[in-house]
């Protein structure tokens, strides 16, 4: 952790995560912190006035998952969802960051996990979709170990 490495990677992960939450607060989502300061953000659905009201955290999530794209399903302060059905988004950037995403990279990503979102219900968009995720991480291999 003391590295030079580890520091330039920890400092790309904020840059990751600070265009992220803007990607998504520009696009009409609400963050729970309003941003992040760290490695990750949470979206909050119900204060995200654009989304159909049937969108919340574990229905983004299997969203997402059907194009590639991990993420939590998370509960957010004063959740009214139950905890299997929370309100809320949780997405890790280190992850994305070991990969070698740079910041028009997140800019990417925010794109494709924006057009699964408004098109929840359509399989056969996200199968498509899915196909172009996957081809454009191609680009970013998992890093081996030795």
């Amino acid at each position: 952790a003391e590295s030079d490495a580890f520091k330039d990677y920890a400092q790309q992960v904020i840059k990751n995560a600070t265009v992220m939450a803007q990607e998504f607060t520009d696009r009409g989502y609400h963050l729970v912190t309003g941003g992040t300061d760290n490695h990750m953000i949470v979206v909050n659905f119900p204060a995200s006035e654009w989304i159909l009201a049937e969108l919340d955290g574990s229905k983004a999530e299997k969203t997402l998952d059907h194009i590639g794209i991990s993420t939590s399903k998370s509960t957010i302060p004063d959740d009214p969802n139950p905890p299997f059905r929370p309100s809320g988004l949780r997405i890790g950037i280190p992850a994305m960051t070991t990969r070698g995403v740079k910041e028009d990279d997140v800019r990417q990503i925010v794109a494709f996990m924006d057009d699964a979102l408004r098109h929840t219900d359509d399989m056969e968009y996200l199968a498509s979709l899915k196909a172009t995720v996957v081809t454009w991480c191609k680009a970013f291999p998992v890093p081996s170990l030795g």
